[in-house]
């Protein structure tokens, strides 16, 4: 198995925000990860605050896709432009964008900061 690089830790991470499956979570995001950003201002910890964010962000909608328009690598971090476009339960259509940043070790992301952009 090749080593995953920072981009495609980050790229795993926006799949699981796309498709709602949390099967392999816990490969890509590490026990001690801190999602600065959080829900509510508050920082989230571990698989479980990621999941956390995720059915946060997929809460709302019948359909959502997620796509990486730009993504910039270093040797343990990866910076991508995210374009959101989405169906609301209540039939509406929504798109946004935003920059995520995710800091990596060995495999697993560790540190996330995000917003709009």
């Amino acid at each position: 198995m090749t080593p995953k690089s920072p981009g495609e830790v980050l790229r795993m991470m926006v799949d699981v925000f796309k498709t709602g499956r949390f099967d392999d979570v816990e490969m890509i995001v590490d026990s001690g990860y801190l999602d600065h950003q959080g829900l509510g201002g508050q920082p989230l910890r571990g698989p479980s605050g990621f999941k956390s964010v995720v059915s946060a962000a997929r809460s709302g909608f019948d359909s959502l896709d997620v796509i990486v328009e730009d993504l910039i690598e270093s040797e343990d971090q990866a910076v991508a432009r995210l374009c959101w476009k989405g169906v609301r339960k209540s039939g509406e259509s929504e798109e946004r964008e935003t920059v995520e940043w995710i800091r990596v070790r060995g495999e697993t992301a560790v540190e996330h900061w995000g917003g709009r952009s």
